[in-house]
């Protein structure tokens, strides 16, 4: 019996240390290393504002990883041409998150409609936002970071994942770098937070995100549960 504890102990031991997931880190659009082509100030320059973006399942994690990524942060970067400094508080300010059923580059103007399943509040507050040009760095550092309060577990294989973002007082006019180009695996559609429907587009911003690999169960796992039953049908049959 002491055998057979020590055998699935150290089996456990094993399912934690491959179940703990590895860190994750990638840009949108999939060229994201490159200045994006346009900027824009509709993130948060404008009071009452609401600006929602999808990003492509592909750009997140490889087939193998159908586990998902635990999301924990959200990066934006000054646009290299139009950027400047700036540093701000930005009040009643709230990020959403969740799996959208619309094409990147076919979002709905109505801003409900491009909601999906597994909608979740994972930043709210009042933060902070600062950010420092620096002139000739073409493409400019990731600087506009958002931890997430709750981190938001994203499954690719679920569907596209869609940014809401939303704040009742911005007035921060930075230009924030951008793509306006079709199929590149992003878009967005912005107007006023009071209202229901926006302005939909093809334009969407250079983002990074951060996070954690999800694994699917390990094969450590599977062979705790073996050890486990062999044990207890053992112990049953001395017994």
């Amino acid at each position: 019996m002491k055998t057979c504890i020590a055998i699935c102990l150290g089996f456990f031991g094993c399912a934690l240390l491959f179940g703990q997931g590895t860190p994750w880190g990638g840009g949108v659009p999939v060229d994201y290393n490159l200045e994006g082509n346009s900027s824009t100030e509709r993130l948060f320059s404008y009071p009452s504002h609401r600006f929602q973006q999808p990003y492509q399942a592909n750009h997140f994690v490889s087939p193998s990883q159908a586990g998902g990524v635990l999301l924990q942060s959200i990066s934006f970067r000054l646009d290299a041409v139009n950027g400047a400094t700036f540093s701000r508080v930005l009040t009643n300010m709230q990020i959403n998150l969740s799996v959208t059923p619309r094409p990147t580059d076919s979002l709905s103007p109505v801003f409900a409609d491009n909601i999906g399943i597994n909608a979740s509040t994972v930043f709210s507050g009042s933060p902070s936002v600062f950010a420092a040009y620096s002139p000739g760095l073409s493409p400019q550092s990731f600087e506009i970071h958002f931890l997430l309060d709750q981190p938001y577990l994203y499954r690719p294989s679920d569907g596209n994942l869609l940014m809401d973002f939303q704040t009742r007082e911005g007035f921060v006019f930075a230009q924030l770098d951008a793509w306006l180009r079709n199929s590149d695996g992003v878009g967005s559609v912005y107007g006023n937070l009071d209202s229901p429907a926006g302005q939909a587009s093809t334009l969407g911003l250079v983002t990074f995100f951060s996070g954690t690999l999800v694994p699917e169960p390990s094969t450590c796992v599977l062979l705790v549960l073996g050890a486990i039953t062999f044990c207890f049908f053992g112990w049953r049959k001395r017994t």
